[in-house]
Protein backbone atom coordinates (compact mmCIF):
# COMPACT_ATOMS: atom_id res chain seq x y z
CA UNK A 1 0.00 0.00 0.00
CA UNK A 2 1.65 3.22 -1.08
CA UNK A 3 1.79 6.43 1.32
CA UNK A 4 -0.54 9.00 1.37
CA UNK A 5 1.06 11.78 -0.52
CA UNK A 6 1.30 15.01 1.99
CA UNK A 7 -1.94 17.75 1.65
CA UNK A 8 -0.68 21.76 1.39
CA UNK A 9 -2.50 23.79 3.91
CA UNK A 10 -4.60 26.03 2.60
CA UNK A 11 -4.01 30.20 2.81
CA UNK A 12 -6.66 30.98 6.04
CA UNK A 13 -4.77 27.78 8.21
CA UNK A 14 -1.71 29.43 7.22
CA UNK A 15 -2.10 32.64 7.94
CA UNK A 16 -4.18 31.04 11.40
CA UNK A 17 -1.10 29.31 11.98
CA UNK A 18 0.76 32.20 11.54
CA UNK A 19 -1.53 34.78 14.17
CA UNK A 20 -0.88 31.70 17.05
CA UNK A 21 2.68 31.61 16.62
CA UNK A 22 2.90 35.57 17.24
CA UNK A 23 0.47 35.39 20.05
CA UNK A 24 2.67 32.86 21.85
CA UNK A 25 6.35 35.20 20.63
CA UNK A 26 4.91 38.17 22.21
CA UNK A 27 3.35 36.14 25.38
CA UNK A 28 6.94 34.80 25.66
CA UNK A 29 8.29 38.22 25.79
CA UNK A 30 6.31 39.65 28.55
CA UNK A 31 6.85 36.68 30.90
CA UNK A 32 11.08 37.00 30.08
CA UNK A 33 10.58 40.98 30.65
CA UNK A 34 8.44 40.32 33.64
CA UNK A 35 10.85 38.03 35.17
CA UNK A 36 13.87 40.06 34.43
CA UNK A 37 12.25 43.25 36.57
CA UNK A 38 11.67 41.14 38.96
CA UNK A 39 15.17 39.96 39.17
CA UNK A 40 16.64 43.39 38.99
CA UNK A 41 14.54 44.30 42.22
CA UNK A 42 15.06 41.61 44.13
CA UNK A 43 18.67 41.63 43.70
CA UNK A 44 18.84 45.21 44.71
CA UNK A 45 16.81 44.86 47.89
CA UNK A 46 19.06 42.02 48.46
CA UNK A 47 22.01 44.57 48.58
CA UNK A 48 20.79 46.94 50.20
CA UNK A 49 18.93 44.41 53.00
CA UNK A 50 21.43 41.54 53.29
CA UNK A 51 25.07 43.64 52.51
CA UNK A 52 26.48 42.46 55.59
CA UNK A 53 25.20 38.30 54.95
CA UNK A 54 26.39 38.63 50.81
CA UNK A 55 29.65 36.95 49.68
CA UNK A 56 29.86 38.85 46.81
CA UNK A 57 30.52 42.71 46.51
CA UNK A 58 28.77 45.10 43.54
CA UNK A 59 32.11 47.20 42.34
CA UNK A 60 31.00 50.49 40.33
CA UNK A 61 33.16 53.23 39.09
CA UNK A 62 31.55 56.74 39.77
CA UNK A 63 32.83 59.85 38.34
CA UNK A 64 33.55 63.07 40.39
CA UNK A 65 29.94 64.04 41.04
CA UNK A 66 30.86 66.83 43.00
CA UNK A 67 31.98 68.55 39.38
CA UNK A 68 29.04 66.74 37.44
CA UNK A 69 26.15 67.36 39.88
CA UNK A 70 25.05 70.29 42.39
CA UNK A 71 22.89 70.33 45.15
CA UNK A 72 19.06 71.13 44.94
CA UNK A 73 17.40 73.25 47.24
CA UNK A 74 14.03 73.87 45.73
CA UNK A 75 14.07 77.02 45.25
CA UNK A 76 15.43 76.95 41.82
CA UNK A 77 13.45 78.09 38.26
CA UNK A 78 11.34 75.46 36.80
CA UNK A 79 13.82 75.61 33.71
CA UNK A 80 16.62 74.80 36.47
CA UNK A 81 14.83 72.23 38.25
CA UNK A 82 13.89 70.23 34.87
CA UNK A 83 18.34 70.43 33.72
CA UNK A 84 18.74 68.83 37.40
CA UNK A 85 16.49 66.08 37.17
CA UNK A 86 17.77 65.57 33.56
CA UNK A 87 21.30 65.47 34.67
CA UNK A 88 20.79 63.15 37.68
CA UNK A 89 19.06 60.59 34.92
CA UNK A 90 21.46 61.15 32.39
CA UNK A 91 24.48 60.04 35.36
CA UNK A 92 22.28 57.25 36.67
CA UNK A 93 21.43 55.70 32.52
CA UNK A 94 24.88 56.00 31.55
CA UNK A 95 26.17 54.18 34.76
CA UNK A 96 23.52 51.83 35.19
CA UNK A 97 22.25 52.40 38.64
CA UNK A 98 19.66 50.54 40.25
CA UNK A 99 16.95 51.81 42.09
CA UNK A 100 18.14 52.03 45.69
CA UNK A 101 21.33 53.60 44.51
CA UNK A 102 19.18 56.26 42.53
CA UNK A 103 17.48 57.49 45.64
CA UNK A 104 20.67 57.42 47.62
CA UNK A 105 21.95 59.80 45.53
CA UNK A 106 19.24 62.00 45.43
CA UNK A 107 19.25 61.63 49.13
CA UNK A 108 22.60 63.01 49.26
CA UNK A 109 22.45 65.82 46.91
CA UNK A 110 19.07 67.35 48.17
CA UNK A 111 18.72 70.37 50.55
CA UNK A 112 16.75 72.73 51.94
CA UNK A 113 13.10 72.57 51.26
CA UNK A 114 13.71 69.74 48.73
CA UNK A 115 15.52 67.52 51.22
CA UNK A 116 12.05 67.62 53.73
CA UNK A 117 10.18 66.82 50.37
CA UNK A 118 11.79 64.15 49.86
CA UNK A 119 12.41 62.96 53.36
CA UNK A 120 8.17 63.31 53.73
CA UNK A 121 7.37 61.40 50.86
CA UNK A 122 7.49 57.37 49.66
CA UNK A 123 8.26 56.13 46.36
CA UNK A 124 8.01 52.48 45.27
CA UNK A 125 10.05 53.12 42.30
CA UNK A 126 11.64 55.64 39.67
CA UNK A 127 9.09 56.50 37.90
CA UNK A 128 6.99 57.67 40.52
CA UNK A 129 9.73 59.60 41.82
CA UNK A 130 10.29 61.99 38.48
CA UNK A 131 6.57 62.34 38.33
CA UNK A 132 6.03 63.84 41.82
CA UNK A 133 9.26 65.62 41.17
CA UNK A 134 8.47 67.34 38.04
CA UNK A 135 4.72 67.97 39.82
CA UNK A 136 6.12 69.80 42.50
CA UNK A 137 9.39 71.43 41.00
CA UNK A 138 8.70 71.76 37.08
CA UNK A 139 5.68 73.45 37.04
CA UNK A 140 4.63 74.57 33.56
CA UNK A 141 5.10 78.00 33.05
CA UNK A 142 2.28 80.66 31.99
CA UNK A 143 2.72 82.34 28.54
CA UNK A 144 2.83 85.67 30.40
CA UNK A 145 5.33 84.59 32.64
CA UNK A 146 7.37 83.44 30.27
CA UNK A 147 6.99 87.05 27.99
CA UNK A 148 7.73 88.66 31.31
CA UNK A 149 10.94 86.60 31.86
CA UNK A 150 12.31 87.37 28.25
CA UNK A 151 11.37 91.30 28.11
CA UNK A 152 12.77 91.53 31.54
CA UNK A 153 16.27 89.44 30.64
CA UNK A 154 18.94 91.97 29.67
CA UNK A 155 22.45 92.20 29.72
CA UNK A 156 24.59 93.51 32.58
CA UNK A 157 27.49 95.97 32.19
CA UNK A 158 30.13 93.31 32.97
CA UNK A 159 28.03 90.32 31.65
CA UNK A 160 29.94 88.45 28.82
CA UNK A 161 27.81 88.01 25.21
CA UNK A 162 28.14 84.51 25.32
CA UNK A 163 26.13 84.28 28.43
CA UNK A 164 23.62 86.76 27.73
CA UNK A 165 22.73 85.36 23.65
CA UNK A 166 22.23 81.59 25.02
CA UNK A 167 19.80 82.51 27.80
CA UNK A 168 17.98 85.09 25.73
CA UNK A 169 17.59 82.57 22.61
CA UNK A 170 16.53 79.76 25.39
CA UNK A 171 13.54 82.13 26.54
CA UNK A 172 12.76 83.05 22.98
CA UNK A 173 12.29 79.44 22.06
CA UNK A 174 10.32 78.42 24.46
CA UNK A 175 7.98 81.26 23.52
CA UNK A 176 8.03 79.81 19.62
CA UNK A 177 9.50 82.88 18.57
CA UNK A 178 10.57 82.89 14.86
CA UNK A 179 14.32 83.82 14.24
CA UNK A 180 13.56 87.25 13.22
CA UNK A 181 11.89 88.17 16.29
CA UNK A 182 14.16 86.89 18.76
CA UNK A 183 16.99 88.60 17.11
CA UNK A 184 15.06 92.17 17.58
CA UNK A 185 14.53 91.11 21.45
CA UNK A 186 18.08 90.13 21.53
CA UNK A 187 19.25 93.42 20.24
CA UNK A 188 17.18 95.71 22.30
CA UNK A 189 18.90 93.71 25.65
CA UNK A 190 22.23 94.61 24.76
CA UNK A 191 23.72 96.78 27.18
CA UNK A 192 26.45 98.56 24.45
CA UNK A 193 24.59 100.68 22.11
CA UNK A 194 27.44 101.05 19.86
CA UNK A 195 26.95 97.08 19.70
CA UNK A 196 23.67 97.11 19.45
CA UNK A 197 23.50 99.51 15.99
CA UNK A 198 26.51 97.33 14.99
CA UNK A 199 24.67 94.23 14.84
CA UNK A 200 21.29 96.11 13.49
CA UNK A 201 22.94 96.70 10.25
CA UNK A 202 23.99 93.38 9.34
CA UNK A 203 22.41 90.38 7.89
CA UNK A 204 21.77 87.23 10.03
CA UNK A 205 20.21 83.84 9.02
CA UNK A 206 20.41 82.40 11.66
CA UNK A 207 21.80 82.31 15.33
CA UNK A 208 24.99 81.16 14.49
CA UNK A 209 25.90 84.11 12.53
CA UNK A 210 24.55 86.80 15.08
CA UNK A 211 26.79 84.99 17.92
CA UNK A 212 29.81 85.47 15.38
CA UNK A 213 29.22 89.32 14.50
CA UNK A 214 29.12 89.80 18.17
CA UNK A 215 32.03 87.67 19.19
CA UNK A 216 33.87 89.64 16.43
CA UNK A 217 32.71 93.08 17.89
CA UNK A 218 33.70 92.10 21.38
CA UNK A 219 36.96 90.95 20.42
CA UNK A 220 38.10 94.01 18.23
CA UNK A 221 36.56 96.31 21.42
CA UNK A 222 38.62 94.89 23.55
CA UNK A 223 41.49 94.91 21.52
CA UNK A 224 40.97 98.38 20.67
CA UNK A 225 40.50 99.58 24.32
CA UNK A 226 43.86 97.89 25.41
CA UNK A 227 45.69 99.81 22.73
CA UNK A 228 44.21 103.22 24.45
CA UNK A 229 45.45 102.56 27.66
CA UNK A 230 48.71 101.31 26.62
CA UNK A 231 49.32 104.64 24.80
CA UNK A 232 48.02 106.79 27.61
CA UNK A 233 50.22 104.61 30.22
CA UNK A 234 52.82 105.62 27.94
CA UNK A 235 52.03 108.89 27.42
CA UNK A 236 52.30 109.16 31.26
CA UNK A 237 55.48 107.96 31.66
CA UNK A 238 57.21 110.00 28.58
CA UNK A 239 56.00 113.47 30.73
CA UNK A 240 57.06 111.96 33.88
CA UNK A 241 60.50 111.64 32.29
CA UNK A 242 60.15 115.10 30.96
CA UNK A 243 59.24 116.49 34.51
CA UNK A 244 62.21 114.82 35.73
CA UNK A 245 64.81 115.73 33.62
CA UNK A 246 63.46 119.44 33.63
CA UNK A 247 62.82 119.84 37.01
CA UNK A 248 66.00 120.50 38.88
CA UNK A 249 67.02 123.03 35.32
CA UNK A 250 63.79 124.99 36.78
CA UNK A 251 64.91 124.92 40.20
CA UNK A 252 68.12 125.82 39.15
CA UNK A 253 66.76 128.54 37.83
CA UNK A 254 64.59 129.75 40.02
CA UNK A 255 67.47 130.01 42.91
CA UNK A 256 69.94 131.66 40.99
CA UNK A 257 67.67 134.65 38.94
CA UNK A 258 64.55 136.03 40.53
CA UNK A 259 61.93 138.75 39.08
CA UNK A 260 62.46 142.33 40.22
CA UNK A 261 59.38 142.68 41.96
CA UNK A 262 60.58 139.36 44.10
CA UNK A 263 63.42 141.30 45.67
CA UNK A 264 61.50 144.58 46.50
CA UNK A 265 58.98 142.09 49.17
CA UNK A 266 61.77 140.91 50.40
CA UNK A 267 63.56 144.17 51.34
CA UNK A 268 60.13 145.78 52.93
CA UNK A 269 59.92 142.32 54.69
CA UNK A 270 63.10 142.22 55.87
CA UNK A 271 62.21 145.52 57.73
CA UNK A 272 59.27 144.51 59.47
CA UNK A 273 61.12 141.56 60.75
CA UNK A 274 62.89 140.61 63.64
CA UNK A 275 65.65 138.57 64.08
CA UNK A 276 63.72 135.73 65.84
CA UNK A 277 61.28 136.23 63.26
CA UNK A 278 63.51 135.93 60.14
CA UNK A 279 64.23 132.94 60.80
CA UNK A 280 61.03 131.20 61.10
CA UNK A 281 59.51 129.85 58.15
CA UNK A 282 55.92 128.84 56.77
CA UNK A 283 54.32 131.52 58.90
CA UNK A 284 51.06 133.37 58.24
CA UNK A 285 52.21 137.07 56.29
CA UNK A 286 50.48 140.48 56.01
CA UNK A 287 49.93 142.25 52.48
CA UNK A 288 49.32 145.72 53.90
CA UNK A 289 52.50 145.47 56.71
CA UNK A 290 54.45 143.15 55.34
CA UNK A 291 54.97 141.44 58.69
CA UNK A 292 54.55 138.05 59.64
CA UNK A 293 51.83 136.60 62.28
CA UNK A 294 49.01 137.78 60.99
CA UNK A 295 46.55 137.93 58.08
CA UNK A 296 45.82 141.19 56.37
CA UNK A 297 42.08 140.73 57.57
CA UNK A 298 43.46 141.30 60.60
CA UNK A 299 45.82 143.93 60.19
CA UNK A 300 45.92 147.28 62.70
CA UNK A 301 47.42 149.22 59.51
CA UNK A 302 45.18 148.28 57.17
CA UNK A 303 42.67 151.24 55.90
CA UNK A 304 39.25 151.78 56.17
CA UNK A 305 36.82 150.70 53.13
CA UNK A 306 35.70 153.73 50.79
CA UNK A 307 33.48 154.37 48.85
CA UNK A 308 34.89 155.45 45.19
CA UNK A 309 30.93 157.68 44.74
CA UNK A 310 30.74 159.57 47.13
CA UNK A 311 34.10 159.17 49.02
CA UNK A 312 33.05 158.18 52.49
CA UNK A 313 34.29 155.85 54.43
CA UNK A 314 32.10 152.47 55.80
CA UNK A 315 30.56 151.59 52.87
CA UNK A 316 31.38 150.54 49.26
CA UNK A 317 30.23 151.69 45.92
CA UNK A 318 27.61 149.62 45.42
CA UNK A 319 26.39 150.02 48.63
CA UNK A 320 26.38 154.18 48.18
CA UNK A 321 22.60 155.62 48.54
CA UNK A 322 23.72 158.52 46.95
CA UNK A 323 23.91 157.04 43.86
CA UNK A 324 20.89 157.82 41.40
CA UNK A 325 19.29 154.63 39.76
CA UNK A 326 19.36 155.12 36.28
CA UNK A 327 16.74 152.57 34.64
CA UNK A 328 17.09 152.06 30.94
CA UNK A 329 14.73 150.47 28.77
CA UNK A 330 15.54 148.81 25.34
CA UNK A 331 13.38 147.11 23.06
CA UNK A 332 14.57 143.68 21.19
CA UNK A 333 13.22 142.10 18.41
CA UNK A 334 12.60 138.51 18.54
CA UNK A 335 13.55 136.63 15.84
CA UNK A 336 11.03 134.75 13.90
CA UNK A 337 10.33 131.15 14.44
CA UNK A 338 11.38 129.18 11.82
CA UNK A 339 8.02 127.54 9.73
CA UNK A 340 9.55 124.60 8.78
CA UNK A 341 10.27 123.58 12.17
CA UNK A 342 7.12 121.49 13.81
CA UNK A 343 6.62 118.77 16.64
CA UNK A 344 5.96 115.68 15.84
CA UNK A 345 4.76 112.05 17.25
CA UNK A 346 5.30 108.36 16.50
CA UNK A 347 3.53 105.99 18.89
CA UNK A 348 3.34 108.94 21.81
CA UNK A 349 7.04 109.96 21.64
CA UNK A 350 7.17 114.02 21.18
CA UNK A 351 9.99 115.03 18.48
CA UNK A 352 10.91 118.00 16.97
CA UNK A 353 10.48 117.64 13.03
CA UNK A 354 11.98 119.75 10.16
CA UNK A 355 9.53 119.80 7.02
CA UNK A 356 11.96 119.10 3.80
CA UNK A 357 10.12 119.52 0.42
CA UNK A 358 12.71 118.70 -1.23
CA UNK A 359 13.31 115.43 0.47
CA UNK A 360 11.46 112.03 -0.94
CA UNK A 361 12.05 109.98 2.57
CA UNK A 362 11.34 110.26 5.65
CA UNK A 363 14.51 109.74 7.82
CA UNK A 364 14.37 109.05 11.63
CA UNK A 365 17.39 109.29 14.26
CA UNK A 366 18.21 105.74 15.68
CA UNK A 367 18.45 106.92 19.04
CA UNK A 368 14.33 107.95 18.58
CA UNK A 369 13.57 105.07 17.04
CA UNK A 370 14.86 103.13 20.56
CA UNK A 371 12.57 105.34 22.16
CA UNK A 372 10.02 104.48 20.37
CA UNK A 373 10.58 100.68 20.10
CA UNK A 374 10.11 100.23 16.22
CA UNK A 375 10.60 97.28 15.24
CA UNK A 376 13.03 97.64 12.40
CA UNK A 377 13.63 95.47 9.21
CA UNK A 378 16.65 95.39 7.29
CA UNK A 379 17.60 98.04 4.01
CA UNK A 380 20.35 98.59 1.78
CA UNK A 381 18.83 101.80 1.02
CA UNK A 382 21.67 104.55 -0.05
CA UNK A 383 20.62 108.13 0.69
CA UNK A 384 22.71 110.76 -1.97
CA UNK A 385 22.84 114.27 -1.01
CA UNK A 386 24.32 117.24 -2.89
CA UNK A 387 27.76 116.69 -4.68
CA UNK A 388 28.27 112.98 -5.71
CA UNK A 389 25.92 110.77 -7.51
CA UNK A 390 28.08 107.97 -7.16
CA UNK A 391 28.84 108.20 -3.15
CA UNK A 392 26.35 107.74 -1.36
CA UNK A 393 26.36 110.65 2.01
CA UNK A 394 24.77 107.94 4.36
CA UNK A 395 23.29 104.46 4.29
CA UNK A 396 19.90 103.86 5.94
CA UNK A 397 20.23 101.34 9.14
CA UNK A 398 16.76 100.16 9.01
CA UNK A 399 13.25 100.87 7.95
CA UNK A 400 9.86 100.39 9.58
CA UNK A 401 6.02 101.49 8.37
CA UNK A 402 4.62 103.82 11.10
CA UNK A 403 1.85 106.43 11.66
CA UNK A 404 3.81 109.84 11.54
CA UNK A 405 1.76 112.71 13.56
CA UNK A 406 2.88 116.76 12.91
CA UNK A 407 1.12 119.17 14.64
CA UNK A 408 -2.11 116.88 15.25
CA UNK A 409 -2.29 115.99 11.53
CA UNK A 410 -2.24 111.78 11.35
CA UNK A 411 -1.89 111.22 7.54
CA UNK A 412 -1.49 107.50 7.34
CA UNK A 413 1.15 104.93 7.34
CA UNK A 414 4.76 105.84 5.79
CA UNK A 415 7.84 104.43 5.26
CA UNK A 416 10.43 106.12 7.89
CA UNK A 417 13.97 105.00 6.95
CA UNK A 418 16.27 105.23 9.99
CA UNK A 419 19.94 106.82 9.71
CA UNK A 420 22.80 106.89 12.65
CA UNK A 421 22.62 110.36 14.90
CA UNK A 422 25.55 112.28 13.59
CA UNK A 423 23.56 112.58 10.43
CA UNK A 424 20.84 115.16 11.18
CA UNK A 425 20.12 117.52 13.30
CA UNK A 426 16.76 117.16 14.11
CA UNK A 427 14.91 114.22 15.17
CA UNK A 428 13.09 113.55 12.09
CA UNK A 429 13.25 114.72 8.86
CA UNK A 430 9.94 114.81 6.74
CA UNK A 431 9.67 114.78 3.50
CA UNK A 432 7.14 114.16 0.90
CA UNK A 433 6.14 110.74 1.56
CA UNK A 434 4.12 112.42 4.22
CA UNK A 435 4.05 115.87 2.42
CA UNK A 436 2.08 114.66 -0.65
CA UNK A 437 -0.28 112.48 0.80
CA UNK A 438 -3.93 113.48 -0.11
CA UNK A 439 -4.82 113.60 3.57
CA UNK A 440 -2.25 116.41 4.08
CA UNK A 441 -2.87 120.76 2.95
CA UNK A 442 0.00 123.07 4.01
CA UNK A 443 0.63 126.41 3.39
CA UNK A 444 3.79 128.42 2.70
CA UNK A 445 3.77 131.92 4.18
CA UNK A 446 6.09 134.68 4.30
CA UNK A 447 8.94 133.52 7.00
Amino acid sequence: MSPTPPVAPTYNELHKLVGDLQEKVEQLLKESAAGRVNDQNASAGAIVNNASRSDTYDYRVLPDLNKAIKTFDGCESAYEADDWLKTVEGMAELNCWPYALRMQFVRSYVVGAARNWFIGRDFENWDEFTKKFRSTFVRQLRMADRWEAMQKRRQAQDEHIMAYLQEKSRLCRALALTFGESRDYIIQGIYSKELAMYVLGRNHDNEDALLGDLLDWTRMNAIRTEIRTECKQEKGHSTAKTNIKSGPRRAEASTTSKPKWCSKFEKTEQVGKTASEAGEEDKSSCWVCRKVGHWTRDCPLKKARKCFACGAEGHFARDCKSQQTVNNVTMSKEPEENPYIKYGSIQGVDMTVLLDTGSYYTLLRSSVAERCNLKLRETKKMLFGLGSVSVPSVSAVGKADVMVTVDGVEAGPIRVLVVPDSVQRYDMIVGRNWLDLDTVTYKKGRW
